[in-house]
């Protein structure tokens, strides 16, 4: 029993630390595509990456970010911004209209740009009902912020926008390094076996060769 729950343990364990490594890495992608940020902005967006939604505590350093960096992200990166943003509503950290005048300023413009843009409006966004969808694209045009904002608070819009922030290129850069992995042992396991003996010495350079492939910069 004792040796069971030690060999679950170690499971676990190597579990999570798979989880982290994944998390660091998609965190360092993330940051790899925002070129235009400066070291001060990178370093601050990297923080918002490492949550997983966002509270009251990180209101003064998103209307800060959402003042200027915010500008200077590519659409995944205010994806991801967008999701924090909203999952901290959906788990009742705070409602839309509460959120820094910056940040309700860009993500309404946001919101704006993708329901009045069919090619780019997300799947879960039809699941708002009409009436709110028009209601919000009304007053919006009509510069009315406040009432924009108040109707982002209403519960169609909380429980479908921004729902997950899917990552395409991730994963397609994952699979492709997976694929990379896998096809390097493969050839250095059919290398073992089929080629004459290796040396010591030839033998310790295959294996590393496999154990040092790394992520591309």
């Amino acid at each position: 029993m004792a040796a069971l729950e030690e060999s679950g343990a170690a499971f676990a364990s190597t579990d999570r630390k798979r989880a982290d490594d994944n998390e660091k890495s998609t965190v360092a992608f993330l940051l790899q595509q925002e070129v235009r940020l400066n070291a001060a902005e990178r370093e601050q967006y990297g923080r918002f990456l490492a949550k997983d939604f966002f509270s009251k505590s990180d209101f003064g350093a998103l209307n800060e970010f959402y003042g200027g960096a915010w500008d200077k992200l590519t659409e995944e990166g205010k994806t991801q911004m967008s999701h924090r943003l909203w999952e901290g509503i959906r788990r009742g950290e705070y409602e839309f209209s509460e959120l820094p005048d910056n940040v309700k300023r860009r993500e309404a413009e946001l919101i704006y740009g993708l329901l009045t843009n069919p090619e780019k409006t997300p799947e879960g966004y039809q699941n708002i009902p009409p009436e709110d969808r028009e209601e919000f694209v009304q007053q919006y045009e009509a510069g009315n912020l406040e009432a924009a904002y108040e109707i982002l608070d209403r519960e169609g819009f909380v429980e479908n926008v921004s729902k997950s922030a899917e990552r395409p290129a991730i994963e397609r850069s994952v699979k492709q390094i997976e694929i990379g992995k896998g096809s390097m042992i493969s050839q250095a396991n059919s290398r073992d076996e089929t080629a004459a003996p290796k040396k010591p010495v030839e033998l310790a350079s295959a294996k590393s060769e496999v154990a040092g492939f790394t992520v591309p910069d």
